[in-house]
């Protein structure tokens, strides 16, 4: 995935999170905004790792890891879930259609993660 197409994903991505949850930004402030965006660089540099790797498990590590980062600072859970979808909307912009079926199975795999964890808590 080229940078030009992260950039616009990303950016896409989290004013589509923020339309829809007006709330972010009252308890966030535009601080929120920008962590929001940089998640979401994050979230595809992650993708992309798991892609090179061919692993499920670095995109699953991630996810547990950013659970309990977003768990700690207060942030919803779900919000992850609902970010990952997001980005799976997105992932038609991904050529390649190798990279974009894996992708896809990692944000799957991840929001079956956040799921399961939310579901123990």
């Amino acid at each position: 995935m080229t940078t030009e197409w992260k950039n616009k994903i990303a950016e896409q991505v989290t004013e589509e999170i923020y339309s829809s949850n007006p709330w972010l930004h009252e308890k966030f402030g535009e601080h929120g905004k920008e962590n929001t965006l940089k998640d979401n660089y994050h979230h595809l540099d992650y993708l992309e790792t798991a892609f090179l790797t061919q692993s499920l498990s670095v995109f699953e590590k991630y996810t547990n890891w950013l659970i309990d980062v977003l768990s700690s600072r207060q942030v919803p859970v779900h919000l992850i879930e609902d970010n990952y979808s997001r980005l799976a909307n997105h992932l038609p912009h991904v050529q390649n259609e190798h990279q974009r079926e894996f992708m896809h199975q990692c944000l799957e795999h991840g929001m079956q993660v956040v799921r399961e964890r939310s579901s123990v808590n």
